[in-house]
């Protein structure tokens, strides 16, 4: 049986995307790290909107804890060379869809984590810039980028332009993603782009796990997005397709 996790400042379930308050519960679900296996959470969905979200939220304090967990921390060990080498394949096909439409030209990471793509689109000719609000990140990306990764948008200069624009897995962190994208699109060329990517909710793979999918990733994931409310949201913060 789950404890209650709901903090004293938890308020009622309201959906990250449209802030309403009317949904339904879609299953439980709980943590796979041990600090919170018996916390017991929800994924709900917005009768308005459709979204679905995890409640009760996370709270700040707890916030740091979770981001220090996992494949957050800082550790090397025997296999870190072979996961170094997958890492680089993987960065070069994140680099490759960009590249299709962007030869060269600044590029800006948000929630850029350890900075591996950035240190590898670097290597590749591009003019790189990080955003990591986690300091156990924002500490290894500053290893291999310098002074070129911020802990918020804020710290930008507000006449910054970046030709790209990338969110690897960021989107589904945050509480509220639709005042980022917002916050996002005036750092943004206007012949530029930005490149999204979420676990797919709406995935085979998600509807036969359910609340044992592998990118469920509670609490840290707090919007579950599908192709349909992820374009929802572009649309709703000026974007295009």
């Amino acid at each position: 049986m789950f404890s209650d996790h709901r903090s004293e400042d938890q308020a009622a379930a309201i959906c990250p995307i449209c802030r309403q308050a009317k949904s339904k519960v879609l299953f439980q679900a709980a943590s796979w790290e041990p600090i919170a296996r018996d916390h017991g959470y929800e994924v709900r969905c917005c009768k308005n909107c459709g979204a679905a979200f995890t409640s009760p939220d996370i709270s700040p304090k707890m916030l740091g804890v979770f981001y220090s967990q996992g494949l957050y921390r800082d550790t090397r060990n025997l296999v870190s060379p072979v996961v170094d080498a997958f890492s680089n394949l993987f960065q070069w096909s994140r680099l490759r869809k960009i590249t299709r439409f962007f030869q060269r030209g600044k590029l800006l990471d948000v929630g850029c984590g350890k900075g591996r793509f950035l240190a590898y689109a670097a290597k590749q000719g591009w003019d790189v810039y990080g955003v990591e609000p986690s300091e156990n990140g924002r500490k290894v990306a500053s290893r291999r980028l310098g002074d070129r990764v911020s802990s918020n948008l804020d710290e930008l200069d507000v006449n910054e332009r970046f030709d790209v624009i990338t969110l690897w897995h960021v989107l589904e962190h945050v509480s509220e993603p639709v005042e980022m994208l917002r916050q996002i699109h005036p750092y943004i060329k206007p012949e530029g782009a930005i490149c999204v990517a979420v676990p797919n909710f709406a995935s085979l793979q998600a509807q036969i796990g359910s609340e044992h999918w592998s990118h469920l990733d509670i609490p840290r994931h707090r919007t579950h997005f599908t192709p349909r409310t992820l374009e929802y949201v572009l649309d709703l913060t000026g974007f295009k397709i």
